[in-house]
């Protein structure tokens, strides 16, 4: 469920929609907007009856919304999210579909140039590497960590080449 506030609505009126909701046993995540709020409702798992949201002042309109993964949807998020990378690179929106690629985990300066080279030749924009790599045994292989970020410094800035770790 998808609750819409009037753009006059009071900041009491938003607690009151928040706290009728809590009551039924849900959660309230509230979404302001540049002129109106809306909160959303975390929990059910199916139709939600409005009827404790009915007597309350400064709602607008009431969506349902029944499908799963809410908090990613579009009902909650209609604008596009983008990540830039740099200057020139954005990943998301509109932007062209953008190839990360690279090692799972990094094991030294020679494989990772090696890897930034061939990307480039085939025109990957972007190495990601594994430089901390957290495992459930101290015994087991964690990654070249700090060391690694410096790998991935060097590469950078001997290529050009994006990094993410």
């Amino acid at each position: 469920m998808l609750v819409v506030m009037h753009h006059w609505a009071t900041d009491d009126d938003i607690e009151r929609v928040k706290d009728t909701i809590k009551s039924l046993g849900l959660r309230p995540v509230a979404i302001p907007g540049a002129e109106r709020t809306a909160i959303g409702v975390i929990g059910n798992q199916g139709w939600i009856d409005e009827g404790p949201l009915s007597d309350i002042k400064g709602i607008r309109e009431i969506l349902h919304i029944t499908k799963p993964f809410k908090l990613v949807s579009r009902d909650f998020h209609p604008r596009d999210t983008v990540v830039r990378l740099g200057k020139d690179l954005r990943i998301g929106g509109r932007s062209p579909f953008l190839m990360i690629a690279g090692p799972c985990a990094l094991e030294s300066r020679e494989q990772v140039m090696k890897t930034a080279q061939f990307l480039i030749k085939c025109g990957v924009p972007v190495l990601r590497g594994g430089a901390f790599k957290p495992r459930t045994s101290p015994h087991s292989f964690q990654g070249l960590r700090k060391e690694g970020l410096g790998i991935l410094k060097e590469v950078r800035e001997e290529t050009g080449i994006k990094v993410v770790t």
